[in-house]
């Protein structure tokens, strides 16, 4: 009887440690799978702002809606993302191009309560700062449209690997289509001149 005992607590902790094992496996699991869901989401998200920004510039002919005319300013390179949902003037205007809440001269997104959208003329080249105001382009540079979401990025930096790991084969965060920086996320939408060159 006493033997007898003693092998269902072996059986019973044997038993706890294969369900301890499969707990902490599919807890793994399940959290990857909420990663890899909230990354395709922000994923989504950006290609809809680049979407918007080259339906605009089909319907108006205006590639950049500046926030001021100082070229050394790197807010000079920032398109003015209120003007997908107000017409500004602009001639063949056929918004609203994205559902978002307009605040100020920058749209509020869906990704999270402080999440702005904005739309960037970049360095294409690989950038050598993780500070976004030292990317923009410029003199000499091949430059692109980027789409960009607002978020201090250095307190989401696991997104923005899973992002990274879908968009460039986990490329870093300062080559490829998808980059991150000190204040956001990164998706290259289309090449664009260069204003200096």
């Amino acid at each position: 009887m006493i033997k007898k005992g003693a092998m269902f607590g072996l059986d019973a902790r044997i038993a706890l440690a294969i369900f301890g094992a499969l707990s902490v496996i599919s807890g793994a699991a399940l959290y990857s799978a909420v990663q890899t869901a909230k990354a395709t989401a922000v994923i989504a998200d950006m290609e809809e702002l680049g979407k918007a920004w080259e339906q605009y510039y089909l319907d108006t002919g205006r590639d950049f809606e500046v926030f001021n005319t100082d070229d050394t300013d790197p807010y000079y390179h920032l398109f003015r993302t209120h003007y997908f949902n107000s017409t500004s003037g602009a001639e063949g205007w056929n918004g609203p191009y994205l559902p978002y809440e307009t605040t100020g001269s920058y749209l509020l997104c869906n990704y999270e309560a402080v999440c702005r959208v904005f739309v960037m003329r970049y360095n294409s080249e690989d950038w050598s700062s993780t500070t976004w105001q030292n990317n923009v382009c410029e003199s000499g540079k091949e430059c692109s449209m980027w789409s960009r979401i607002y978020v201090h990025a250095h307190t989401k930096e696991s997104l923005a690997v899973s992002i990274d790991k879908i968009v460039d084969n986990s490329d870093g965060q300062l080559t490829g289509n998808f980059r991150w920086d000190d204040t956001g996320y990164n998706l290259k939408i289309a090449p664009a001149k260069n204003p200096y060159n």
